[in-house]
């Protein structure tokens, strides 16, 4: 029989205990940082109008000439029936991380960041990353589709698009090249300052915001900590497309808000040791 030989089984199992550390190491750290969103499936989305223009927003920059101290940039895009807005760092991402998959199909792993420009991300998921939200003018209604981390179902919610109630002021800025017109309101726990372009008669902005008479170029809490400016306007025809809603549950904005805050808290996400802190947009 074979005898034993103590350092070299004392070396093997080291050398294992260190590859499981570091692979429940990295798992952790792509939960805190990237926390992938699930379902991230552009393939199955439906063609639901033409849009004629599309609006580009930087999302909390620090510098708005320089894209790579956006936080996120957004794209807003205004059809015949509807709007549709979302991250559009996180989809040109996705895609270009996809066509490396498909130029790479015998590689192991793939990477999660093939975006060149770069952009600041927060360290932990976030549902401004990871949704979409139409706005359709023909039935008064906004529908969310939020991408969720794994272990949680995607979410789907409709509500009646917001009325905010604005108080339009004299004060003028010049913003992505138009003048606009500055307003003010609360809306759902925090107060807002927007500017909009009388030259672009469109009852739209970033996010849910809209209800002026003029496209909404810049708007923000007055902390700062949400911040949405137009960097650019392009017009032109292209196809805007749903997520299929067989991906998604139906829920309500209260329970959204619920699992939003188990996924920072770590209840939902056990590989996060420390509670994020979660600062919603909404806090009402």
């Amino acid at each position: 029989m074979a005898s034993l030989n103590f350092g070299q089984f004392y070396q093997a199992f080291f050398q294992k205990l260190v590859l499981l550390v570091a692979i429940c190491t990295q798992i952790e750290i792509n939960a805190q940082v990237s926390a992938s969103a699930n379902a991230r499936n552009y393939a199955r989305m439906t063609e639901v109008d033409i849009g004629s223009m599309r609006i580009l927003y930087a999302f909390n920059a620090k510098d708005i000439n320089a894209t790579e101290t956006y936080e996120d940039q957004h794209r807003l895009e205004i059809g015949a029936y509807l709007s549709k807005y979302y991250s559009d760092f996180i989809v040109r991402n996705d895609s270009l991380c996809d066509e490396w998959g498909r130029q790479n199909p015998t590689a192991q792993s793939a990477p999660s960041r093939c975006l060149p420009l770069g952009f600041q991300r927060r360290h932990q998921w976030s549902e401004y990353y990871y949704s979409y939200l139409f706005k359709d003018f023909s039935q008064g209604t906004l529908t969310q589709f939020t991408l969720m981390t794994r272990v949680v179902p995607n979410f789907q919610l409709s509500e009646n698009i917001p009325v905010l109630d604005w108080t339009i002021l004299t004060d003028t800025l010049t913003v992505a090249g138009y003048l606009c017109q500055k307003a003010i309101c609360r809306f759902r726990g925090r107060d807002f300052v927007a500017w909009f372009a009388p030259d672009i008669p469109i009852n739209n902005g970033p996010w849910k915001f809209g209800g002026l008479p003029g496209l909404i170029l810049k708007v923000y809490d007055t902390e700062k900590q949400y911040v949405f400016e137009c960097t650019q306007i392009r017009q032109t025809a292209f196809p805007i497309k749903k997520p299929d809603p067989q991906l998604f549950t139906e829920t309500t904005r209260e329970n959204l808000r619920r699992a939003v805050a188990r996924i920072y808290d770590g209840t939902t996400n056990p590989l996060i040791r420390v509670p994020v802190v979660w600062n919603p947009i909404e806090l009402e």
